[in-house]
């Protein structure tokens, strides 16, 4: 369509310079007077508004799909669905929407929705410039679309700007109130909680995602998912249906876990065997028997070094003083390689994993950490395990 041609907005056709006659311009001006003249003879009841939206969201048809859901830097994001707004939108009365297109060419396609208040005369638009490619997972590349693909993309992104404008003319309280309402009915609409699980559980698996990817998204094991958690998985659902949102979007930092066998080792699973190994180091002690007591000399009143207390603690089998110096040496060299494993695994963990704005007192403390003079091994170790609970980059 070349720059200079229009569309009529109410038929969708072109209309073409010179083609714009009297007889047009009457028939539009006829029916947008027409249209404010009904809006202000039978003007809406607010009243009467509410209480039809709320027997409407009592639908359990409509509250299914009334709401989505997606992430967008780690923060889950919802909101109504085109659907919603479309239902409150008639309800609301004497309101008209739609999408035209303003401009198109070879490599982009611009539209713009509108919403329009005939009774209180208020108009909102919202302007969408769309590149004609998709993405094919096929070919792993963008490509031109055909007809099909291209009248699916526009009015995928024209119900995202359509629904926009319908939710800004709307009254803020009624919008909330009917989410809220539509929550509660899709809550009570789950009898057979196992069930909505096995179905939630099987929709999620057709797209490549594990029941662990979903716990890791909702923070709360299968077992114990309640309604809302179930009604949460709902609106992420209809946001990837409706093409608001991709399993990627949400999914993309929560890795699927591997097999058990190639699983690379945990940071907490380290510092726990760290541990074990530093403890199978070191020899138990030994309470000093009577017997023992007696075989000191009676002559010696001295009271025996810090090395000669050790000594007195190892095991009684080994003969003499120099014999058990090997073994504290190992220990002690099993206590620093230990130490330095543990702060390599931490400097590590600090560079693959990803932060988010609430873990900033966590990267603080472990670095904190690692500039001590002196580390502590337990403190090290829960350390690993606050880098387990975070996603890689």
């Amino acid at each position: 369509m070349a720059e200079s041609e229009l569309v009529n907005t109410t038929t969708g056709e072109l209309i073409r310079p010179g083609e714009l006659t009297a007889g047009a311009v009457a028939s539009e001006f006829a029916e947008i007077q027409g249209a404010m003249f009904l809006a202000r003879k039978f003007p809406r009841n607010i009243d009467n508004v509410f209480q039809r939206a709320v027997k409407e969201c009592l639908r359990p048809s409509l509250a299914e799909i009334a709401q989505y859901e997606y992430s967008r830097g780690g923060t889950r994001i919802k909101g109504g669905s085109i659907y919603l707004a479309r239902v409150l939108g008639r309800l609301f009365g004497n309101v008209r929407w739609g999408v035209s297109v303003v401009f198109e060419d070879n490599e982009y396609l611009h539209i713009q929705a509108w919403a329009w208040d005939i009774e209180e005369n208020v108009k909102i638009t919202e302007d969408d410039r769309i590149r004609k490619l998709i993405w094919r997972k096929k070919e792993n590349a963008w490509i031109a679309p055909d007809e099909r693909d291209l009248r699916e993309l526009k009015n995928r992104r024209g119900a995202i700007a359509v629904r926009n404008c319908i939710f800004s003319i709307l009254p803020r309280d009624l919008v909330e109130d009917c989410k809220k309402m539509c929550d509660e009915t899709m809550a009570q609409g789950i009898k057979d909680p196992d069930r909505e699980r096995k179905v939630l559980i099987t929709r999620f698996g057709q797209m490549n995602v594990s029941v662990e990817m979903l716990e890791r998204y909702l923070g709360i094991q299968s077992k114990d998912w309640m309604p809302g958690e179930m009604v949460s998985l709902r609106q992420v659902l209809n946001a990837i249906k409706d093409g608001a949102s991709t399993v990627e979007s949400y999914f993309r930092d929560i890795q699927q876990p591997a097999d058990t066998d190639k699983t690379e080792e945990s940071a907490g699973n380290k510092g726990d065997k760290l541990l074990k190994k530093m403890k199978q180091t070191e020899k138990p002690a030994e309470k000093t028997t009577p017997a023992a007591e007696e075989k000191k000399p009676e002559t010696t009143e001295e009271i025996p070094g810090p090395e000669e207390s050790v000594e007195e603690r190892l095991d009684q089998d080994q003969p003499t003083k120099e014999s058990s110096k090997p073994d504290k040496i190992e220990a002690t060299e099993t206590e620093t390689e230990a130490t330095e494993d543990m702060l390599t695994v931490l400097k590590d963990g600090l560079k693959e994993r990803k932060f988010g704005p609430g873990d900033k007192k966590i990267k603080e403390t472990i670095e904190k950490y690692l500039a001590g003079d002196k580390p502590l091994m337990a403190d090290g170790i829960k350390y690993m395990h606050w880098l387990d609970a975070l996603p890689k980059k």
